[in-house]
């Protein structure tokens, strides 16, 4: 695979804070992305304070899980005792769980935490093995939107998309390095969030981690082919009708392909006439100049 190309960090942050505009004027009637974020930032509010418990801290994971596609509900009881090792290991006290995932972040604790580390979940007769680092950050990104004047930065989000792409923004790292080591991301999203000097008023409201993941997410998206979650449902339905059915079908991974298709049809054919096509348009050029070289060797 070709190497990516790098980008300017003043390019980023200028993606950046165009996307993070979009997001805060838009959270109510947006993208599939910001009506998700907004179903999950209520739910987080309304099990929170007093209402903080085990029961709740259970119905937080297993809507991320179903939303966010990380599936953790496939070894049995993973999100029970994952839910279990939250309560516990932050004293029963959603600020102490939170200060302490936030010293994974800036380094105090090096990929000890067990949060990040302990293995979760049964199948049949036998531990499942797996750990959960991205379901993990998930939690700590929106605990970190419930109580923003606590957590200024917020927390980045731990995902293959953002794997990708954070390369290409940043020296030191690839992609399967980054999907292999939980604390090389952070340490380099945090390098990241250094270098471009992020402030919470030039992001319209959100905080640096959450400006850079819906960024950087968003060009994952437009690399894998997949845009739903980028565009509101009515947007997604007309994307569709612009792609003759006949170019999808022969033999082959017929999903690969779809998305294949999907990719030749940016940006003009796909999104114009978008609700969002300014930054659907800034998002494709960003992910051109990383991903030209690579796309053009095939």
């Amino acid at each position: 695979m070709t190497k990516k190309n790098s980008i300017e960090p003043s390019l980023i942050k200028e993606g950046i804070r165009q996307t993070a505009r979009y997001i805060a004027t838009n959270l109510a009637a947006g993208d599939g992305y910001c009506s998700q974020r907004s179903a999950l930032e209520r739910l987080f509010k309304m099990t929170s304070g007093s209402d903080y418990t085990r029961n709740g801290i259970l119905l937080r994971l297993s809507t991320l899980d179903a939303m966010y596609s990380t599936n953790a509900r496939m070894a049995n009881y993973a999100l029970e005792e994952l839910a279990s090792a939250i309560w516990d290991n932050g004293n029963k006290h959603e600020h102490d769980v939170m200060d302490r995932l936030l010293k994974v972040l800036n380094g105090d604790i090096i990929i000890t935490d067990p949060l990040f580390e302990a293995k979760f979940g049964w199948q049949k007769n036998k531990r499942a093995e797996r750990t959960l680092p991205s379901l993990v950050s998930k939690y700590a990104y929106y605990q970190a939107l419930t109580y923003k004047s606590d957590y200024y930065d917020g927390f980045p989000i731990y995902d293959d998309l953002v794997c990708q792409v954070l390369p290409a923004c940043v020296d030191g790292c690839s992609t399967a390095a980054l999907k292999k080591d939980t604390s090389l991301f952070f340490a380099k999203i945090s390098e990241l969030r250094t270098k471009l000097k992020l402030k919470e008023c030039d992001l319209h409201g959100l905080q640096p981690y959450d400006a850079m993941d819906a960024y950087l997410w968003r060009i994952g998206k437009l690399y894998s082919g997949n845009i739903s979650l980028l565009v509101d449902v009515d947007d997604y339905k007309k994307a569709m009708d612009r792609i003759c059915p006949l170019e999808v079908k022969g033999s082959g991974d017929e999903e690969e392909k779809f998305y294949r298709v999907v990719k030749s049809h940016y940006p003009k054919q796909l999104f114009k006439g978008m609700k969002n096509e300014k930054l659907l348009n800034t998002l494709y050029k960003h992910y051109k100049k990383i991903y030209e070289k690579e796309e053009q060797n095939g």
